[in-house]
């Protein structure tokens, strides 16, 4: 539903004619989301809180004080920037609806014009940064982050979101992990959601041990969550993740089945992935590929189903499927190292050698702190010499 106030500006009959039109494409816009919407759950509404508190009007007489999260919402939304360019609050409102519709690009515009409009408070650059995160652009979320708490040191959520960025940017180095840490600590006491810290703890636990290999780190994570039995989607998505990484496939499979219905799509991409792992890690290809799809239909911005992508097509042989992916992903997400080793690991499946040596080289300039693509680079340069060609396949035993 889309509510509206107007109010005439005598002698002024262009801005009525504005405020008219608007009114009309408002109540259609509101008329086709109940239709749509009907016997469906009700939708969310979007608060507009602009910076001096209160719901002021527009210079065109609008104030949108709730709409659908859906594209109705945002057509509506739309139109009242399009009449008042200049309602900072109006564009954050916008920028909500698109992060609910997975346009974070223009999600990210929007925030941007509005803090050129109205310099963002704490709260508006947690909302960015939390964006940012997402889309993969951690350096830009941290600086978001770091300001916000500067403005606002008892912004609790402030330092979750941080801790998930310096994990992102961390790629092996111990003390951005210790600096995730810690602010899991500073934000025991005032989180709005303190069931997130045990979450994002064991995903920092998680990035360390994908990049330093350290069994501690699994094992943490895998006794944290069966000493404290997750509630929630995101929880119960790195527990099964945690378990089918240590070996438990049966237990990972039974973390999932408790899992409640997820209603963001963070949450759902997390489950399908974890879900994707179990069934990989035991054989079921066609299940795995099946759960992966759904995640990047749930979230197409999850990186780690992109990733997980990319090495399932490797693992099935299809190299130039991986080549191609990685490279679409490396172009929204550059300098990813976990994606430049697989994108190296393609492109020695396909024959390009010396293309394979420079994106094993890339990697390890990207994460120097890491012991395990140490490790894995070392391996995949061992297994090319200077005259390596395409990797063979073997015989078709319909050839004889």
């Amino acid at each position: 539903m889309v509510a509206i106030r107007h109010r005439r500006w005598p002698g002024d009959t262009v801005r009525l004619a504005v405020t008219i039109t608007v009114i009309l494409a408002l109540i259609g816009c509101s008329a086709g989301v109940n239709d749509d919407r009907a016997g469906t759950e009700t939708p969310y509404p979007i608060r507009t809180v602009p910076a001096g508190g209160g719901a002021t009007p527009s210079p065109a007489g609008i104030t949108i004080s709730a709409v659908t999260r859906d594209r109705a919402g945002e057509a509506a939304l739309s139109t009242a920037i399009a009449a008042d360019p200049a309602n900072a609050a109006l564009l954050r409102q916008r920028a909500a609806v698109r992060v609910a519709l997975a346009d974070l690009g223009g999600a990210i515009a929007d925030l941007d014009a509005a803090s050129v409009l109205d310099p963002p408070n704490a709260r508006a650059l947690l909302a960015r940064g939390e964006v940012l995160l997402r889309r993969g652009l951690w350096e830009r979320a941290l600086a978001d982050l770091d300001a916000a708490i500067r403005q606002d040191p008892s912004l609790g959520d402030a330092y979750l979101a941080r801790a998930r960025t310096r994990s992102a940017l961390a790629r092996g180095d111990v003390a951005v992990y210790r600096a995730a840490l810690d602010d899991l600590t500073l934000a025991r006491a005032t989180a709005n959601t303190p069931a997130a810290i045990p979450v994002v703890r064991a995903r920092v636990l998680l990035d360390r041990h994908t990049y330093r290999g350290d069994p501690a780190d699994l094992a943490a994570v895998v006794d944290g969550f069966r000493a404290n039995p997750p509630a929630v989607p995101a929880g119960i998505a790195v527990a099964a993740e945690a378990l089918a990484r240590s070996g438990d496939l049966a237990g990972a499979g039974s973390v999932l089945e408790t899992a409640p219905p997820a209603t963001s799509p963070e949450d759902r991409a997390s489950l399908d992935l974890a879900a994707a792992m179990v069934a990989a890690l035991g054989g079921d290809d066609d299940r795995a590929a099946e759960q992966v799809s759904a995640a990047l239909v749930a979230d197409p911005w999850s990186w780690p189903a992109r990733r997980f992508q990319i090495e399932a097509s490797l693992d099935a042989g299809r190299a130039e499927e991986a080549r191609d992916r990685a490279k679409e992903v490396l172009v929204l997400l550059p300098d990813d190292p976990e994606t430049v080793f697989l994108l190296g690991r393609a492109l020695v499946a396909t024959g390009e050698i010396e293309a394979a040596r420079e994106q094993f080289d890339l990697t390890a300039e990207l994460a120097p702190d890491s012991p395990v693509y140490r490790a894995r680079i070392a391996e995949a340069l061992e297994s090319l010499s200077p005259g390596s060609g395409p990797v063979a396949s073997p015989p078709d035993p319909a050839d004889g």
